[in-house]
């Protein structure tokens, strides 16, 4: 009899790893999409200020790299990184320098 028991708690603690791993999955992928949305319109909101702005070799160079990045679509580092190249790159457009 103690067999029984003994698969009555293999098949829980399977079922709680499971369940453990699904929501963490989810929660990963979430987190992604909700960077690459954000780095998406971060890099859209970046080139209205190029077409308002005009030409500026350095910044177009910044835009550039953040939209060379999307084409290798990676994690969520990757995502960050374009977020953080494109919202500089606005703010330089919008500010009318270079650095």
């Amino acid at each position: 009899m103690w067999w029984f028991w003994l698969g009555g708690v293999v098949v829980l603690l399977s079922a709680g790893l499971t369940t453990g791993w699904v929501l963490t999955r989810r929660r990963t992928e979430l987190r992604s999409r909700v960077r690459w949305t954000q780095a998406l319109t971060a890099v859209e909101t970046a080139q209205i200020s190029r077409d308002a702005a005009g030409p500026q070799p350095d910044t177009d160079a910044l835009l550039a790299r953040a939209e060379e990045l999307i084409t290798h679509h990676g994690g969520v580092s990757a995502a960050t990184t374009v977020l953080e190249l494109a919202g500089e790159a606005d703010r330089r457009y919008r500010a009318g320098t270079q650095r």
